[in-house]
């Protein structure tokens, strides 16, 4: 990795931890948790997930990075499973009020700081608008940096706000689809704004990078103290979140069309295995959302 580039981070296996600064061997980080993709592949019809990366190449498992070392990576996943009884709570029954606790909310912060942790490592991604330069970024990832660590209890005006799907019945073809059955993640960024995004199953999480207005994000802002997420009352969200998921969904569309003779016969074959399995899915409940109202 070329570290002249500015706010670069190295995935370099023998450099100190790029949370803590550890010295210890970095270990193979999730980007996106791995009971993400575990409980994913459960309620596939086939078993197996496809990435918009590599629609030809059956998983049961997302990307890793060299991040952090074992002390890091074990802090992270005491976080995960306590997020991941939330996750699969929703993911089986969206739409529902909930409480949450402030670990619930470190780990939503954590795999915003892993996304972040990428793109800064692969600057020749060139996500944000003003080039490879992601210095702009580098308060933020020092913020969230002391939050994860328990340097501070709040992280500023970078601030993490979650928004949790229900089942959309106006919206366009395969929309739901596409909320519940794929999983991404990037960074958004305007001339002024950049924020990070993770879109797990039914929930897009998304912290602010530079200073935003509060009210950009009316009713998904996230208390490190823990509280109640409602699903009803004033909310609203930017325009550019509906642009972000188009743009996915149109990259989704694409990797599915690209899926080769081969892949398509290995799903079909797959589905008439177990019919009783793949009619039972969630993706079949899900497609009834997106074509029962049409």
């Amino acid at each position: 990795m070329t570290l002249g580039i500015p706010g670069a981070v190295s995935l370099n296996p023998d450099e100190p931890c790029a949370l803590c600064g550890s010295t210890s061997k970095r270990q193979l980080s999730h980007l996106v948790p791995k009971f993400v993709f575990q409980h994913a592949s459960t309620r596939s019809p086939t078993g197996y997930l496809r990435t918009s990366f590599s629609p030809n190449r059956r998983s049961q498992d997302g990307p890793k990075e060299y991040l952090l070392c074992r002390s890091c990576e074990q802090r992270f996943s005491h976080w995960e499973r306590r997020f991941a009884d939330l996750f699969k709570e929703h993911y089986e029954t969206p739409g529902r009020t909930f409480d949450y606790s402030g670990e619930h909310a470190l780990c939503a912060l954590s795999i915003l700081w892993r996304v972040l942790a990428h793109e800064r490592a692969h600057p020749e991604l060139n996500h944000l608008t003003f080039g490879t330069d992601y210095t702009r970024t580098d308060e933020a990832f020092r913020i969230w940096s002391d939050v994860l660590l328990g340097l501070t209890d709040h992280p500023r005006q970078f601030r993490l706000n979650w928004v949790w799907m229900d089942y959309i019945t106006n919206g366009p073809p395969e929309i739901n689809l596409y909320v519940f059955h794929a999983c991404d993640f990037d960074v958004w960024a305007s001339e002024k704004r950049s924020f990070a995004v993770a879109h797990l199953p039914g929930v897009f999480l998304i912290g602010a990078l530079e200073d935003s207005p509060r009210a950009s994000f009316r009713g998904f802002d996230v208390s490190f103290k823990g509280g109640r997420y409602h699903t009803t009352g004033t909310k609203h969200a930017p325009s550019w979140l509906q642009r972000y998921i188009e743009q996915k969904m149109a990259a989704r569309r694409k990797a599915i069309e690209e899926l080769s003779p081969t892949q398509k016969q290995k799903i079909l074959e797959a589905a008439m295995a177990d019919p009783e399995r793949a009619m039972g899915s969630p993706l079949f409940r899900t497609m009834s959302h997106d074509y029962g109202n049409r």
